[in-house]
């Protein structure tokens, strides 16, 4: 019975070991997943303000059904959701209407976006690129959006907000 007990032990501990494989095979690369992969709901905006204050606006069940989805394979769509005049809660409609997007990763916390609008006005296709100022991921679930700007806000100069969003 000890030599039984020995002997599982010992094959339990070399299968434990692994032997170090320096030909570069696909098993032994580790595939990073970015973490702005998903399905993103964003629950609230908070302003940041010259005068060192800060304002939260938390986002209305209506506009928490609005959705930010990064892909894999490097596409990106969204769809964002507001109340109407009669009180409905649906989707908004602008014009460009947006058809396709695009994202990248350029570094660590900024995203490159390439977004194509149809404009029916015009009937023609504009391309708009944007860069993110930083998204940080506060943990696999929970992400910020910065967009750092100096416009006015009730007579006050705001210099960044973030939208938080989790993933769902």
């Amino acid at each position: 019975m000890t030599k039984t007990f020995y002997f599982l032990l010992l094959i339990l501990i070399l299968a434990s070991c692994s032997k170090k494989d320096d030909t570069g095979s696909d098993d032994d690369m580790i595939l990073e997943i970015d973490l702005i992969i998903g399905n993103w709901k964003p629950i609230k905006q908070v302003d940041f303000f010259e005068d060192s204050t800060s304002e939260t606006y938390n986002y209305s069940t209506c506009q928490q059904q609005s959705r930010y989805i990064f892909e894999s394979n490097g596409i990106y769509d969204f769809f964002n959701y507001n109340t109407d005049i009669n009180g409905n809660c649906v989707i908004t409609q602008v014009n460009p209407e947006f058809v396709e997007g695009v994202w990248e990763k350029l570094s660590e916390g900024v995203y490159k976006f390439t977004s194509t609008y149809f404009n029916s006005d015009t009937q023609q296709t504009e391309i708009q690129i944007y860069t993110s100022d930083e998204i940080s991921f506060i943990d696999q679930n929970r992400m910020q959006w910065r967009v750092n700007t100096n416009d006015i806000v009730n007579g006050v100069v705001r210099e960044y907000y973030y939208t938080e969003f989790i993933k769902i």
